[in-house]
Parts: structure tokens; sequence; C-alpha cells
């Protein structure tokens, strides 16, 4: 094995010893993720970050620019910056960003038509974009665009993740989960708190199986509070533990 490849992998393990605040999930797939990106030829590190979308409280209408999204409006999108800079003087790295566009309708219950809540996402970041505003190495993505990359290759459905998150042996996760939506009041839940975080449950867990699907070797960026109990969110319909790092304090 080439003794410089391998110094890439602690190199970069260095890096993230640095910027954790809390403690690596799965840490045998992070090194083995680390492994893979600094092994194979000039090799390419994905790290991976949900940015929430705003609202307008009261309302079925979404913020419609990319830096009124949770994490792009937050400290922690120089940070990203910061973090990738130090890690591309390693291996080379790219920053991808998922916008949830499928959770307005799955989770807060809107009967916003989904096509249409792509189209706004997909166009938020075109604006973005070509206004010179994202930064080199980062693409950004809605999420209904991963689900369609996976079609013919998974066999769980929304659904199907649904009714497992209706199970007896998830009623505590979904009542912290109902804990914390009750901190968001510029939501509109349809249905309540309570249905949003069955769904909430339902859509952790099924992302986390679909990025295992179309990004095995990426580690993924909390960006969430709580990251205790938002690490395991992702992690029940996958067959291997997400590798996860927490780079960034609470804001």
């Amino acid at each position: 094995y080439p003794v410089e490849k391998l110094m890439r992998d602690v190199k970069v393990m260095q890096i993230f010893e640095v910027w954790e605040k809390a403690d690596f999930f799965a840490l045998p797939q992070l090194c083995a993720t680390l492994n893979a990106a600094c092994s194979q030829g000039d090799g390419m590190l994905t790290l991976m970050a949900f940015s929430c979308l705003g609202s307008y409280k009261g309302k079925q209408e979404l913020r419609a620019d990319l830096f009124e999204t949770y994490f792009m409006r937050s400290r922690k999108f120089q940070k990203m910056q910061e973090l990738l800079a130090g890690i591309k003087e390693v291996v080379d790295a790219r920053v991808l960003v998922i916008l949830p566009d499928q959770e307005p309708r799955r989770t807060w219950g809107w009967n916003r038509n989904s096509a249409d809540l792509r189209f706004e996402c997909e166009y938020m970041v075109e604006e973005a974009r070509d206004a010179g505003l994202i930064p080199d190495h980062w693409d950004i993505a809605a999420w209904s665009a991963l689900e369609e990359a996976i079609a013919g290759r998974s066999t769980i459905t929304h659904e199907q993740a649904l009714r497992w998150a209706q199970e007896p042996g998830q009623a505590l996760i979904v009542h912290q989960e109902d804990m914390l939506l009750q901190r968001y009041p510029d939501i509109l839940f349809a249905q309540g708190t309570r249905d949003a975080a069955v769904r909430q449950v339902a859509g952790y867990a099924l992302e986390g199986h679909v990025l295992e699907v179309v990004h095995p070797n990426a580690v993924f960026v909390q960006t969430e509070a709580s990251p205790e109990r938002k690490d395991r969110m992702y992690q029940p319909l996958r067959h291997a533990p997400m590798p996860i790092i927490h780079p960034f304090d609470s804001d």
C-alpha cells in the first residue's frame, strides 16, 4: 500500500479531529471512507450536509432564497468553506448540500405540488449560482433528485418508512422529535407536530437509506442540534452505519 496515500488518510483524519465538537459517529466506517477516498487514483472525498428550508410563518410558502435555508444562512456555511479548504490541501474534495424539497409535503403536511417545490429549490440555487454566491467545489441538489437517482436500485419507499415509524418501537424517538418541532413556530404543520414527528422520523430513516445507495463513500456533516439523537435517526434502514462528523458549534 503506497505510504504517501496512507499518509493522506491520516492527515484528513487529523483535520477532522481538530474540528470535531462531539464524537465521531461510526468511526470504523469513517476510516474506511477516508481510506477509499485517499487511495483510489486521485481520490475524491464528498462531504454531505442538509440545509433545511425556510418558510413564512403560518403559510405554505417557502423563502425562495438559498441563503434563507438554515445551514446556508448560518455561520456554519463559512466554517464549511474553511474545513473544505483544509481538506483540499491533502486530497480532492467537494461539498454536497441537499435541499429537502419533499419535506414540506411529507413531513409538514403541506398540499403544495411536489414539482413546484422542487422548481423553487432549483430556482433559488440557479439564482445564487448566477450571482456568484456558491463557492467552487460545492454542489447543491434537491432531495427529490437523489431519490430519482436510485430508481430501480432500492425497494424501500417513503410509505414503507412511514409504516415503520408508526411501530411501537419508535414511540420514544417520535416523542423526542415532537418536542423539538414545537420549537419551530414559523413552520406550518398542517396536522400538528405529533403527526409531523412520525413523518420526520420516517424521513430521516429514508434519507439515511437513500444516501447509502447514492453516495456510499461520503462523509455526512451534521449541521443540526442534538446530534446524539439526529445521528441515530439516519441509521435504521441502512446496511452499514453512516459516518458522521460534527465540526460546528451550535448556532
